[in-house]
């Protein structure tokens, strides 16, 4: 990204490489503020009892097909 800033700069000097650099490292900060508190908020939350189930009786009853049944992978 910093690469795309150098860039910029080059082709357009009248930009200001601090605030590209200044905006750049916001957007990406509060980005990471988003993904920890939604990270939070679903460990907080805990597993979802009706996917855990579901999955767990996924496991328990799954067999495998016949082998004559599959296609051929592509």
């Amino acid at each position: 990204m910093l690469s795309l800033i150098l860039a910029a700069v080059t082709l357009f000097p009248d930009l200001d490489a601090n605030l590209l650099t200044g905006c750049w490292a916001a957007s990406w900060g509060a980005s990471l503020v988003g993904m920890l508190t939604a990270l939070v908020q679903r460990y907080r939350r805990g597993p979802d009892a009706d996917r855990a189930a579901l999955a767990r009786m996924e496991k328990e009853t799954w067999r495998m097909p016949p082998l004559a049944e599959p296609t051929k992978p592509i």
